[in-house]
């Protein structure tokens, strides 16, 4: 199983009315617990592989501009290797570097 996750640029108006594409840093990660729904691992772009090898993350994307076709990042899981005690993973995003709704 793969997650892909893409997104675009943020383009926004420059000084002078023109239009400009600002880079936006979103990182995919992958959250493992057990049966107490306590987290026993973590994948993420500090981390690329779970600690059972059945995760892995591509690496993160620091620019934006994927589509549906080209994800920015994605992460891949073995589940018939997943560590036995694991039993619900979550899949998360979250913005590395904040962005204002100013030009």
């Amino acid at each position: 199983m793969v997650l892909g996750a893409g997104w675009g640029k943020k383009v926004a108006k420059d000084f002078f009315g023109g239009r400009k594409e600002k880079a936006i840093d979103l990182d995919a990660s992958c959250l493992v617990f057990d049966e107490n729904r306590q987290m026993i691992d973590a994948v993420w772009f500090g981390q690329l592989r779970s600690k059972d090898s059945a995760i892995q993350h591509a690496g993160g994307d620091l620019m934006g501009g994927g589509s549906a076709s080209d994800p920015n990042e994605e992460i891949a899981v073995a589940l018939g290797k997943l560590n036995p005690k694991a039993k619900s993973l979550l899949f998360t995003t979250s913005e590395a570097s904040p962005q204002t709704n100013e030009p």
